[in-house]
């Protein structure tokens, strides 16, 4: 008798103990510079997948979600390696097919746009054509309106562009006319004029866009949670108003 208690007592904690690591299950979630998205200023990553991370992490207690840096060129090799396991504002299209990943619902929709500086006379017409005009683009980034060519030589010579690494340092220079346009991500603009409201009436933004993004979170198939955890997660989310009040701090309409 006084063995079987003591080893329903051991099965008991080792039941509890079970349960408390799978509850405390630490789940790496990759991330790449990628403003608004991610920021990194070479001390702390910051920005929005940071403070989504945050979020997850306050509304379920079974996983601590914790962020891993990596770089756009360096993701792949890092998710190969076993750096991270999940990822977040991401498409399955980048260059993501056939790797061992499965894709949530879409979460988030958004995309880039092309900005002037607002003058009289200049209507959406001005978008028509970029001959005879400058263009300020994001080393690395691909762009629709190149069939997604990233070579400089070949930007400057067809499209008389300019490579920067900062968008407000691209958004600020049309504006004072030493470029005519340039291609903004639509969430980080609008989080821009949130922050900076006054600029707002100085710019012209085209009705078209150059891409249009759907953003989806990527995780290793087979890993803690699974798609279906992840997906089940996103739409409670999205039907009580978490998401929405969510990016509404950042000025970003939600849909």
């Amino acid at each position: 008798m006084f063995k079987h208690i003591i080893s329903m007592i051991i099965s008991i904690i080792i039941g509890i103990q079970c349960i408390q690591a799978d509850e405390g299950r630490v789940v790496k979630v990759g991330g790449y510079h990628f403003p608004p998205f991610v920021v990194d200023d070479h001390e702390a990553a910051q920005g929005i997948s940071i403070d989504f991370i945050h979020l997850l992490n306050n509304i379920q207690q079974k996983y601590t979600f914790d962020f891993f840096l990596t770089s756009s060129k360096r993701r792949f090799n890092h998710f190969n390696h076993g750096k991270y396991d999940m990822i977040l504002f991401e498409s399955i299209d980048w260059g993501w097919k056939n790797r061992n990943v499965d894709a949530s619902i879409v979460y988030f929709e958004g995309g880039s746009k092309y900005i002037t500086r607002a003058e009289p006379g200049k209507d959406q017409s001005y978008f028509n054509s970029f001959n005879g005009k400058s263009i300020l683009l994001i080393h690395g980034y691909h762009y629709g309106f190149c069939n997604y060519q990233t070579d400089e030589q070949y930007l400057k010579k067809n499209f008389n562009a300019s490579l920067t690494s900062t968008h407000e340092g691209n958004i600020r220079s049309v504006i004072r006319g030493r470029a005519d346009m340039t291609v903004v991500i639509l969430s980080f603009f609008q989080k821009f004029l949130h922050e900076h409201p006054s600029l707002k009436q100085k710019i012209l933004v085209s009705d078209k866009y150059d891409l249009k993004n759907y953003y989806t979170i990527l995780i290793r198939k087979n890993a803690h949670p699974d798609i279906t955890e992840i997906n089940q997660l996103l739409e409670k989310m999205k039907s009580d108003g978490t998401l929405n009040h969510f990016f509404s701090q950042y000025g970003i309409p939600y849909k």
